[in-house]
């Protein structure tokens, strides 16, 4: 008589021998059709002796099949691809892999609230023959969180993010960039998502341009049918640095056209606080200040701006072992590029905190004399 126990140590012999070296390599070279058979593999070899794990196995492998697969996950079918290089000309973004909440000026906030709103409530608006905002023109500077702000819009409502490729779909042929356009558009149509047209002045130009040869004109043609028809099942957001090379009328195709400034007093503070913490530094109330007066000096910088200041700190702080009061004050100088730059930094010091900040401590944090920091105060323009 076969001894039971002989008969699955040599099963999970022949597991580890064979079948495991086959699934790493299959996952190394990311075959997710080799990952999936090799699983189930694996699950009857040892479905007679530890069936619960070989249904949780099996469990894995159909739940990733049916919802963690980006194509399937929301009935999805391939993209549409150039006929010229038969490349793809778009790329899908799940919702979870997408920006967080970006920090936006209130009148802006607003803006993205009310079409997230109507989005949500599309079916109440619906009932009384209102039709929901579906597309949306971002315009402002570049770094300001257009991209961002259409990627969180995506995420909160849960839907992929197709973002058209315009390296792939801009063709010198005659006529292929129009089919490029139509092809992404009726696939957005066809697969509920929200469809990006970043740097989309490149696509949309002023048709009365006179150093275009043609072929823009008619691209702009097919965006403006494409827009007129757009279907409430999607939504199109457009994006633009250079809002004065679009088109008038394409303006006027889109819902809502909202300009992303760069941020106020209180976002810049958010910004810079919100970067520190997601490299987990925590401030303390006297390095809350000091980001304060950072926010007052980079009153021109953008969103992007901010977050790299942010990082520039961190990484100081972790390569020269230096403390937050340092490494601010010599990233901030090196961003404002001003000469009076530490006589400036006091004088926002006293000037916001008065007798909470004395001359000791401002020399102390601006490496300053105390008579140096008193000098400062006195002739600072």
């Amino acid at each position: 008589m076969v001894n039971k126990s002989i008969v699955a140590n040599k099963q999970k012999k022949k597991v580890h021998e064979t079948i495991l070296p086959e699934l790493i390599s299959a996952a190394l070279v990311n075959d997710i059709t080799a990952v999936q058979s090799i699983s189930f593999s694996i699950a009857k070899s040892l479905r007679p002796e530890n069936p619960e794990l070989a249904r949780l196995i099996t469990d894995v492998v159909g739940n990733f099949s049916v919802s963690k697969n980006p194509m399937r996950a929301m009935g999805l079918k391939p993209l549409p691809t150039d006929i010229e290089s038969y490349s793809e000309i778009a790329t899908v973004s799940l919702p979870n892999d997408l920006a967080s909440k970006p920090v936006l000026a209130k009148s802006t906030q607003y803006e993205v609230d009310t079409f997230l709103s109507e989005w949500k409530n599309q079916n109440l608006l619906l009932s009384k023959n209102i039709k929901p905002s579906t597309s949306m023109l971002f315009i402002g500077a570049p770094g300001t969180g257009k991209t961002m702000s259409a990627k969180y819009i995506a995420s909160t409502l849960k839907l992929n993010l197709v973002t058209l490729d315009l390296s792939i779909s801009m063709s010198s042929l005659l006529g292929r960039t129009g089919q490029n356009i139509k092809k992404i558009f009726s696939y957005a149509r066809k697969n509920p998502c929200v469809l990006l047209l970043d740097e989309f002045d490149a696509i949309a130009k002023r048709r009365d341009d006179p150093t275009d040869l043609g072929e823009i004109k008619r691209v702009v043609n097919v965006l403006l049918l494409e827009l007129e028809n757009w279907p409430a099942t999607s939504i199109v957001i457009a994006t633009s640095n250079h809002p004065e090379l679009l088109d008038r009328a394409v303006w006027r195709r889109f819902d809502k056209v909202v300009e992303i400034e760069n941020p106020e007093f209180e976002q810049r503070i958010k910004i810079i606080t919100d970067n520190l913490h997601s490299y987990g530094y925590d401030l303390s109330d006297e390095e809350k200040n000091l980001v304060e007066i950072a926010s007052i000096m980079l009153v021109d910088k953008n969103a992007s701006d901010l977050a790299k200041f942010s990082e520039r700190i961190v990484r100081k702080m972790l390569l020269e072992k230096s403390n937050f009061e340092i490494a601010l004050i010599e990233e901030l100088e090196a961003t404002v590029k001003d000469k009076k730059f530490r006589g400036k930094f006091c004088f926002e010091m006293k000037n916001r905190f008065g007798k909470q900040i004395t001359l000791r401590e401002l020399a102390r944090i601006t490496g300053l004399s105390t008579a140096g920091v008193q000098h400062h105060l006195k002739n600072i323009d």
